[in-house]
């Protein structure tokens, strides 16, 4: 589930149908990793893989379920703040988590809302906070590699016309240099009578 807005990411009504099914498999997948494990262990001798498998048909798939829940409703929120404040950011990311976590709470009262849509809202800052310090850290961003491939394989990018730079009398000179001593490798180790010349 990509919870920020990269060069990438799909429209907004597929998005929110692809951020579910990302969700669920994570999901499901730990959640069948996590329960197998715990089944495994609570099960007496002799039923330890009948208990493992047990536990992971009645709680993979109820774990799925919950973190779709979860994926699809941030997913459309943050479409709705993206399309609502004109603009792709962090802020519509944490905004999202909030309402999301707030919402799921909302039958627990108002207390547990509010409590769960600080705990959504500080979870996707911590999450946004960390994205954005490992795209600073990195040489190209998303953007750049972007206009780097588009520039390099010519797909949308506006074409430039390459001009050779100048050369400096310093890499005329160190060219020269190094015909020369490659020169004087080949007049070492060939004779212009040898067959192979």
């Amino acid at each position: 589930m990509s919870f920020g807005e990269s060069f990438d990411t799909p429209p907004c009504p597929d998005r929110c149908l692809e951020d579910m099914g990302a969700a669920f498999s994570m999901g499901f997948v730990g959640g069948g990793v996590f329960f197998a494990i715990k089944g495994y262990r609570n099960s007496p001798k002799g039923n330890k893989i009948s208990g493992s498998w047990q536990s992971v048909k009645l709680r993979a798939p109820t774990m799925g379920s919950s973190f779709a829940m979860w994926g699809g409703m941030f997913s459309v929120f943050d479409c709705l703040m993206s399309r609502w404040r004109k603009e792709h950011d962090s802020s519509n990311a944490i905004i999202s988590g909030a309402l999301t976590g707030g919402l799921l709470a909302a039958r627990a009262g108002w207390r547990q809302a509010a409590k769960n849509a600080f705990v959504g809202g500080a979870l996707l800052g911590v999450i946004e906070g960390v994205q954005i310090l490992f795209e600073r850290t990195t040489q190209h961003g998303p953007g750049e590699e972007k206009q780097a491939s588009q520039v390099r394989f010519g797909s949308g990018a506006p074409k430039q016309e390459l001009t050779p730079s100048p050369l400096d009398d310093d890499s005329v000179s160190w060219y020269e240099e190094m015909q020369h001593s490659q020169n004087q490798l080949y007049a070492a180790f060939w004779d212009e009578d040898d067959e192979f010349s």
